[in-house]
C-alpha cells in the first residue's frame, strides 16, 4: 500500500516494507516517527496532510454509499460544512422523524473532531435545547482513523440508545430515569412537532 503526504513543499512515499533514506518528513518533535515500515505523525505537527483530498473522498463515499437512514451533503460554497438529515431510528420514539444537524471540519480534520449540532430539537438526555451532542467520539476518544459516515452512525445509535447516566441535559435526564414511560412519550411529541415537517 503506497501512500502520500505533501510535507510543506516536500513529497515523501513510504511503501510498507521500505524506507528510502531519501523521504523528506518535516515534524516539530519527537513524537512523530518511523516505525518498522510506517510513519506516524501526532500532534503537535507542521506536517500538511493532503487534507483536501481525504474530504473529497469522504463526500464521494457519502453520496455513492450512504449509511441507511442518514443523508449528508457539502453546501455549494464550501466543503466543510454539512447538511445533514438523520431519519429517527425504528422502534424508537424517534421514529419517522427527520432530524437536521449541521456538521463543520475545523482547520485542524481528521486529527480533530468534526463539531456536530442539531438543528431539530429533541428530547433526548445527551443533546441538550441548543442542539449540542454528549458522545466520546466528537471528544476524547476521537481518532484521525474515524470518518464522517462513522460519525454520523454513531449519533444515529446514540439516539436509539438514550443515555440518561451521562447526560447534557440533567431535567430531561432526571425524566428518562424517573418516568421513562413519559420520558418516551414526550420525545415523541417532540418528534412529532419539531421532525416531522
Amino acid at each position: 500500500m503506497t501512500y502520500e503526504e505533501k510535507c510543506n513543499k516536500n513529497t515523501f512515499r513510504v511503501k510498507c516494507g521500505e524506507r528510502s533514506s531519501n523521504d523528506k518528513v518535516e515534524h516539530s518533535g519527537s513524537r512523530n516517527f518511523f516505525r518498522g515500515n510506517r510513519y506516524f505523525c501526532w500532534r503537535p505537527f507542521i506536517c500538511k496532510m493532503n487534507i483536501e483530498g481525504r474530504i473529497l473522498k469522504e463526500i464521494k463515499e457519502l453520496q455513492t454509499n450512504p449509511p441507511p437512514g442518514i443523508s449528508a451533503r457539502p453546501k455549494p460554497d464550501n466543503n466543510r460544512h454539512f447538511d445533514v438529515r438523520l431519519i429517527g431510528p425504528r422502534d424508537t420514539p424517534f421514529e419517522e422523524g427527520i432530524f437536521r444537524l449541521e456538521l463543520f471540519l475545523p482547520e485542524g480534520y481528521p486529527i480533530s473532531p468534526p463539531k456536530v449540532h442539531f438543528m431539530t430539537k429533541i428530547f433526548h438526555p445527551n443533546i441538550d435545547q441548543i442542539g449540542r451532542v454528549c458522545l466520546d467520539i466528537l471528544k476524547s476518544k476521537w481518532s484521525p482513523a474515524l470518518k464522517i459516515s462513522s460519525l454520523l452512525v454513531s449519533i444515529q445509535s446514540l439516539i436509539s440508545e438514550p443515555n440518561p447516566d451521562d447526560p447534557l441535559d440533567t431535567a430531561i435526564a432526571k425524566k428518562w430515569k424517573e418516568d421513562p414511560e413519559g420520558a418516551k412519550k414526550t420525545a415523541r411529541e417532540w418528534t412529532a412537532l419539531y421532525a416531522m415537517q
